[in-house]
């Protein structure tokens, strides 16, 4: 079978040496992937449909081949090396460093007690398939002899996907509160036979492919930027676009809207469920539609339970809750911030800047999510994932059984 890469158990991001071109992509490159030279240098694009990148890439084949260069739909030696790296105008080597520090989460029997533990080690780095090596730690219960195989006993992961998924599984206490065998237990159902992830999980769409080895699937930097190390640096650029956004409505606007607005009829309970039920967008919309609505979204409260409900992952929307009074509320457009920063930290191709980072932070929390009911006792087991149903309604047709839904 020869050699593999094992990967995060949390984020299913690699362990190993990233390489990131070094020089600019080239116009070949824009032009196989359907992008103009605008679009691979904004902020943040959009997922670009394959059907425009045909048709931009069209008319150039015939300029490329009477150029004497290969036709677009070839592949070159120059196109694998830029396909199988990382933007340098998007990530630098350093940026994206952070991903070979590797922990493991394993157990082994309390000397003192004979009971099964479970623990953590310190920071190491992964070799080959299975193999890794670690520091000891600080975990009381770590065995410095103990054999590390990689997804047959032990777990690997980054450790800022551990605070994340500490953060998910008991709030405030974060990993100080983790049962760690419990959630030992929890990733063992969700694992495999030779697996090189947990195979139960859904790690995002776009997400790391679980492939033999790292997959470089272009313009899919935001996979293996740090998910919380430029919270400083988004957190501004919020607050920024926070203070420069300010409604004014008048008074006796506001009072002859709402009197003609039908949503006023609904009990304050009702219309709150309401709109906890929506997401992001379809509340900024239902708030332009409903002055009843509107008024509600000046309320810091609300903010603080939709936000728990609908954005926990995105740190920097919370602590700006925590920092600003009541009073800033009532003067700014808080629902249209909201909108704007889920519209921002979606996950998709071709993201760049700072917003790559609550991105990936984003798509960690979901993974981390699916974790939860299992981890807390809520379920017995993991659904079966689309690939994981598939192979069993082939065997079940196999054996004249009916498929399952």
């Amino acid at each position: 079978m020869g050699s593999w890469d094992s990967y995060c158990a949390i984020c299913g991001g690699p362990f190993d040496r990233l390489t990131v071109a070094q020089k600019p992509r080239s116009e070949r490159f824009l032009r196989r992937h359907g992008l103009s030279q605008s679009q691979s240098s904004s902020s943040a694009q959009a997922n670009h449909s394959t059907e425009d990148g045909n048709e931009d890439t069209t008319a150039e084949t015939s300029d490329d081949e009477a150029a004497g260069e290969a036709p677009l739909g070839t592949m070159t030696q120059e196109d694998a090396r830029e396909d199988g790296s990382y933007d340098c105008d998007v990530v630098t080597s350093r940026e994206v460093a952070w991903v070979r520090d590797l922990h493991i989460l394993m157990t082994n029997e309390n000397l003192d007690t004979g009971e099964r533990v479970a623990c953590v080690s310190g920071v190491g780095e992964f070799h080959d398939n299975t193999q890794a090596s670690v520091d000891d730690g600080d975990d009381p219960n770590w065995d410095p002899e103990a054999e590390i195989v990689l997804y047959d006993g032990s777990f690997p992961f980054h450790w800022p996907c551990y605070e994340i998924l500490g953060t998910v599984l008991e709030g405030k206490a974060g990993i100080a509160g983790l049962n760690k065998l419990n959630l030992y237990n929890t990733m063992l159902h969700a694992s495999g036979v030779c697996c090189s992830r947990l195979e139960s999980l859904d790690y995002g769409d776009p997400g790391p492919h679980n492939e033999q080895w790292w997959a470089y699937e272009p313009g899919t930097e935001f996979l293996v930027v740090h998910p919380t190390i430029s919270l400083e640096k988004t957190t501004a650029l919020i607050r920024e676009r926070w203070m420069r956004s300010t409604q004014v409505v008048s008074p006796s606007d506001r009072v002859r809207r709402i009197s003609a607005d039908s949503f006023q009829k609904l009990p304050l309970e009702l219309l709150l469920k309401t709109c906890n039920m929506l997401g992001p967008q379809s509340l900024y919309q239902l708030a332009l539609a409903s002055p009843t609505v509107d008024a509600l979204l000046g309320d810091k409260p609300f903010w603080g339970q939709y936000l728990s409900i609908h954005m926990p992952w995105s740190y920097e929307l919370l602590s700006l809750l925590d920092d600003e009074s009541q009073t800033s509320f009532q003067n700014a457009d808080f629902k249209s911030l909201v909108r704007w920063v889920d519209q921002e930290s979606t996950p998709r191709h071709w993201m760049r800047g700072p917003f790559m980072s609550i991105a990936n932070r984003r798509r960690i929390w979901h993974v981390c999510e699916q974790l939860k009911p299992v981890y807390s006792g809520r379920d017995a087991r993991f659904p079966l994932t689309v690939f994981q149903k598939r192979r069993v309604n082939l065997r079940r047709a196999r054996m004249g059984m009916p498929l399952l839904p």
